[in-house]
């Protein structure tokens, strides 16, 4: 699998995303268990989407985490039968930058903005939000 080294900003992004996650129960396997794939330069690609906590496929929190190329994307959704709330849902697109928040809860976190490893506020926000209803706090 051939792909386009990152910029250092970039990295560093995917750094300040993959440290706030470390420490949350995050499945191992995929969706459809499948593995990870590790790119040459060595970052694992993967598409993750559980239920962190609930009665059944119908009702609780839903969480989502992929780290694909360039893109990362996190959200938080809760069901309720047929009610679905937006909680949190957030990309950020590492080369540029560009980090789209959207969120039926908290209208503060409905924007776009654009990143960098020195000017981070908004992602890390968003990362401590994620965190917080996930642990829920």
């Amino acid at each position: 699998m051939t792909t386009t080294a990152l910029t250092q900003e970039a990295q560093a992004l995917r750094a300040l995303v993959r440290e706030a996650m470390a420490d949350l129960a995050i499945p191992e396997s995929t969706p459809n268990s499948e593995p990870p794939a590790q790119r040459e330069d060595g970052v694992l690609e993967f598409y993750k989407h559980w239920r962190v906590r609930g009665e059944s496929a119908v009702s609780g929190l839903f969480a989502t985490y992929s780290d694909h190329a360039d893109l990362i994307e996190f959200g938080l959704t809760e069901r309720d039968g047929d009610i679905v709330t937006n909680v949190l849902q957030a990309s950020i697109v590492l080369d540029g930058g560009e980090f789209n928040v959207v969120s039926e809860v908290r209208d503060d976190f409905n924007f776009d903005v654009i990143v960098t490893p020195e000017k981070a506020q908004p992602l890390n926000d968003a990362l401590r939000f994620f965190v917080t209803i996930f642990r829920g706090a």
